[in-house]
């Protein structure tokens, strides 16, 4: 949908500004509103369609007893799975999710640079990247490939009013539409914000359900029946 539509639907419905008019005032405050719209959805991820195959990411041979770090991507907005090859087979990283966990049975000072086979989300690095921590540190150089789910990207402004709005689909994009007319209502005090905010609740609801209906999928439980590997020779685990 072009941005420009969005805007005079929001126009229309709210009973303010003009609909031919672009260089307003009330056109620049409902395309931040839409802006506002856009980062609650991005929000909701997991999303199809923010999934990205990023760049392989670079390990090179570690240190003992030093920790390992690993900048992501500038877009990354969550990980979604980190694995690479080697001796023909192929590593998927398990990530701990908790640090104590990490330091009490993941840690050890004493290990051995091996192939990495744990990772945990740690903080941002000068660049104000994503960081990971891999672990057993790397006993060589590895290209690791990774998958995730990308930020929403740059704000949209007055100079994208012609253009087409790219940060979800246009089947769900009704939800940018309701959520802009309940953040412009709500910035007027206007009795309607509360109808407007249950139609775009209702649209939010509505979004997720459709992404996640899966046509071309059996209904079914998923169990987790991977068999287990075992650790590779010279791996040191922490008793």
């Amino acid at each position: 949908m072009i941005l420009n539509a969005l805007v005079k639907t929001v126009k229309r419905k709210s009973h303010r500004g003009s609909q031919t008019v672009t260089t307003d005032t009330i056109t620049s405050d409902i395309i931040q509103c839409i802006n506002e719209a856009i980062r609650d959805v991005a929000r909701l991820v997991p999303k199809r369609y923010y999934y990205k195959k990023g760049t392989a990411l670079s390990i090179t041979a570690g240190t003992v007893a030093v920790p390992q770090y690993l900048s992501l991507a500038s877009d990354v907005q969550e990980p979604i799975v980190f694995y690479y090859t080697a001796n023909n087979s192929v590593y998927k990283l398990a990530k701990i999710d908790s640090d104590a966990e990490w330091i009490e049975k993941i840690w050890n000072i004493n290990q051995e640079p091996n192939l990495p086979l744990y990772y945990r989300e740690v903080g941002l690095d000068g660049s104000s990247y994503k960081q990971i921590e891999i672990f057993p540190m790397s006993n060589g150089s590895y290209d690791l490939q990774n998958e995730y789910y990308r930020i929403k990207g740059a704000d949209l402004t007055v100079s994208d009013i012609s253009s087409e709005v790219t940060a979800i689909p246009d089947s769900v994009q009704d939800v940018l539409e309701k959520g802009a007319l309940y953040y412009f209502l709500k910035g007027f005090d206007d009795s309607l914000q509360m109808v407007a905010k249950k139609d775009y609740e209702e649209s939010k609801l509505e979004m997720e359900i459709a992404d996640e209906r899966d046509i071309d999928s059996d209904i079914r439980l998923r169990f987790n029946m991977t068999r287990s590997s075992l650790l590779p020779p010279g791996f040191q685990r922490n008793i």
